[in-house]
């Protein structure tokens, strides 16, 4: 899934890396429903709050992408 992080590890450190490739059309649509969560009183849209705070101003993306990958990883407790 074009969800999950890069796999970026040298001598034990994991190191930031981009998003991998992949169903850019199925990213869309969770970026979409992650957005859709953030007014909401949900377990997603109170994450999707805590890491845009978290991340700062100007970076709501980065949590709308962390909340998708948590979304498809367990759809289960959404």
């Amino acid at each position: 899934m074009s969800l999950a992080p890069g796999d970026n590890e040298s001598a034990g450190k994991r190191k930031k890396a981009p998003t991998r490739k992949g169903d850019q059309h199925l990213r869309t649509a969770m970026a979409e429903s992650a957005w859709a969560t953030w007014r909401t009183a949900t377990r997603p849209g109170a994450r999707f709050r805590r890491l845009a705070r978290r991340f700062g101003k100007g970076n709501e993306n980065k949590a709308a992408v962390a909340v998708a990958h948590t979304g498809c990883a367990s759809p289960g407790r959404s």
